[in-house]
């Protein structure tokens, strides 16, 4: 193994030169390559639309986006047998689709020339990374061990509230106080089951 390291081309160059003394462990190698090896196909389609209204001292601005995600995936499969050799790589097939509104609203209300309220509530997505999706498999007979990608991941959701303060103080200054939070439905992690 070859980490990254200061000065790349000598570790190149020690490679080259001495190449017969690296040996090829095909277990390790596929363990490590194989698995890592995917194509994924994302497409995004969106629409949005907005609207605004102001009247004396309030506005407001709220807006409604749609997304929708669609994703296949080409994996692979390492197999090790019982005795702790490579046995195959098969290609492994996924793909996962969800359609998700994202509407938001942003207000201010103005009492006077000093203070000024303000509020957003808007709703965001992030999706799982592609390595986590991936239908990969590494079947482990010997250690009677299976790890695997999920791509029925769905991404993460937040509900996202700010509401501030604002006021003007003598000579120009400005005082601003804010709160915030924030609501988290479908995260993700990494899970452990016995077999």
């Amino acid at each position: 193994r070859l980490d990254p390291a200061v000065g790349w081309p000598a570790v190149t160059d020690f490679r080259d030169t001495n190449f017969d003394r690296f040996v090829l462990n095909e277990r390790q190698t596929r363990e490590n390559s194989d698995p890592e090896t995917y194509d994924a196909h994302e497409r995004i389609t969106a629409g949005y639309g907005m609207g605004s209204y102001e009247t004396g001292p309030f506005r407001v601005l709220a807006g409604i986006r749609y997304e929708q995600t669609d994703i296949d995936y080409t994996g692979r499969e390492v197999v090790i047998n019982e005795v702790g050799e490579y046995e195959a790589t098969y290609l492994q097939m996924g793909s996962s689709s969800y359609g998700n509104p994202f509407p938001g609203a942003h207000g201010r209300y103005r009492f006077n020339d000093w203070i000024t309220l303000i509020g957003s509530w808007t709703e965001t997505i992030q999706r799982p990374e592609y390595a986590d999706l991936v239908p990969y498999r590494n079947v482990d007979r010997e250690k009677q061990e299976v790890e695997e990608g999920n791509p029925n991941l769905e991404p993460t959701l937040y509900s996202n509230f700010d509401v501030a303060i604002d006021l003007i103080t003598p000579g120009s200054g400005l005082f601003s106080v804010e709160l915030f939070a924030k609501q988290v439905s479908d995260y993700f992690y990494l899970k452990e089951s016995p077999i």
